[in-house]
């Protein structure tokens, strides 16, 4: 009786081995079709500009510029580039603008802007989860501290 049941759980064993190899290798068979994919679709949102003296439209350099995550500082030529991922749709951000230099450009008040990404348009997509980009020119002029 033992030798009975040895002999039958080892031909079960084999049986349930040669089964499943052959599914393993079915599902590993490439149809063309592209591949089950798990996550969230996402954009990259783009937020360009120039900041400007509001007196005097001088290009200010060394402003810190703040969208969600992303940190940039304008160049010598008051220029910026920021940008943040998230869901393709409507978004609308808050974008800070602020002197952290001190007095080497001049002092100027700290401002808060909101752009508003409205039925974007992406570019550059992937074709999977990536929609692509979008971006946004945004200038602004800051004022100078009293």
């Amino acid at each position: 009786m033992r030798r009975f049941k040895f002999l039958l759980i080892k031909r079960y064993n084999a049986v349930l081995a040669v089964l499943l190899s052959l599914l393993g290798f079915s599902t590993a068979c490439d149809n063309g079709e592209s591949p089950v994919e798990y996550g969230v679709p996402y954009a990259t949102f783009i937020v360009s500009g120039n900041v400007k003296d509001e007196a005097t439209n001088n290009n200010i350099s060394d402003v810190r510029v703040v969208l969600n995550t992303d940190t940039a500082y304008t160049d010598a030529s008051g220029n910026y580039e920021v940008s943040c991922v998230e869901f393709p749709e409507d978004q609308t951000f808050i974008v800070e603008f602020a002197d952290v230099d001190g007095t080497t450009n001049g002092a100027y008040e700290a401002k808060d802007q909101t752009v508003e990404f409205i039925d974007p348009e992406f570019s550059g997509s992937s074709k999977s989860w990536d929609s692509g980009d979008t971006e946004m020119e945004l200038n602004v002029k800051l004022k100078a501290k009293e």
